[in-house]
């Protein structure tokens, strides 16, 4: 089916973002498409996305993309937790789903651009284009979308980036979007119901809660878990450790179902090994100086990169930090612009 260049499918969640996004490209003259995807029973079920439609005059379709999202996202979250490290299921939805499958399937349909309410931008640099961060610190998502195919920015929109929550909040009501609009913010884990613990108990190998022992660095033992699926890397309440200074979680072994545990300065790594990273500006060939953010929270670390074979590199850090976390993004920046990113494989100190 041929483009038409005004044609644009916008993802909505049923959450004020996204309806503000479409909301934008309507008035900016777009032929928009509403598409609302379901993904899990847990996840919010979009209510009032057909009178958002009626309202923002719009069509509505829904997907069903259940069976995609729990062998994309589920099965992967399920994987990492039994390997003993940390998922980050957002960055994996937005590789496979959202901008995998979904792009995919609204281009089938002759929509050339999906839009989303993500607060990011995307902007040329160097006769390219590039993933840069919103322009809301408190807000912006750009760590999230380190993964998409550097072809296919030229089919995305983000036309949040430029704004602030706050914002984006004040339009809201300004265009009265408020009564279509579901008032509670989506959440990260959003296929899961109830408790975070309880979920990771239920896909633990035998259903979790397996006691083992928690160990020091040396191999003495300390005392007994109740569960690896309680614990993260970095964690110091709940250990049940008498001690005279607190212990730390450093690493989880599930096949000893082994805790380790340590002192505060034994979470400090200042080189991490990286692995599976998606470049979105050039790939380097020679060390390069950017800086690095290790969880969507991190404030970020000024690091020198070291490229290796098979789109990995070891990453020192001009500083220490704490709680490097397997299985967590690394997210590689120079000044707003995102290079790319890729798994932490380890942690440790030169």
């Amino acid at each position: 089916m041929p483009f038409r260049t005004k044609q644009v499918a916008v993802a909505l969640s049923g959450g004020v973002d996204s309806a503000v996004a479409a909301a934008r490209l309507v008035q900016a003259g777009w032929q928009v498409l509403g598409v609302h995807l379901l993904l899990s029973t847990a996840a919010p079920p979009g209510e009032n996305l057909t009178a958002l439609g009626y309202f923002l005059g719009i069509p509505v379709r829904t997907v069903d993309m259940r069976e995609e999202f729990q062998l994309q996202v589920i099965d992967y979250f399920r994987r990492a937790y039994q390997a003993g490290t940390t998922p980050n299921p957002c960055v994996r939805c937005n590789e496979q789903i959202k901008f995998g499958r979904l792009l995919q399937l609204v281009q089938s349909w002759g929509y050339p651009f999906l839009a989303t309410g993500h607060y990011a931008r995307i902007a040329p640099v160097d006769g390219r284009l590039a993933l840069w961060r919103g322009v809301d610190p408190g807000k912006e998502q750009s760590y999230f979308l380190h993964r998409l195919r550097p072809e296919a920015l030229a089919s995305i929109l983000f036309p949040l980036g430029e704004w602030t929550k706050a914002q984006v909040r004040a339009q809201a009501e300004a265009l009265g979007l408020l009564p279509y609009i579901q008032p509670r913010e989506s959440q990260e884990l959003c296929f899961i119901a109830g408790k975070y613990r309880d979920y990771v108990k239920s896909q633990a190998q035998g259903g979790g809660n397996r006691p083992g022992p928690i160990v020091d660095r040396t191999g003495k033992v300390l005392g007994t878990h109740r569960g690896l699926e309680y614990y993260t890397v970095g964690q110091r309440q709940g250990l049940g450790i008498a001690a005279p200074a607190p212990y730390y979680v450093l690493e989880l072994r599930p096949a000893a179902n082994t805790l380790v545990v340590g002192a505060k300065a034994d979470l400090l790594a200042d080189v991490v090994q990286v692995a599976a990273i998606n470049w979105l500006a050039p790939t380097p060939a020679e060390p390069w100086q950017a800086a690095v953010r290790l969880r969507y929270r991190h404030a970020g670390v000024g690091c020198r990169i070291y490229p290796g074979p098979d789109n990995t590199a070891t990453v020192r850090l001009d500083q220490p930090q704490a709680a490097v976390t397997p299985g967590q993004a690394a997210v590689f920046y120079r000044g707003d612009e995102v290079l790319g990113g890729g798994w932490i494989v380890s942690g440790g100190k030169s």
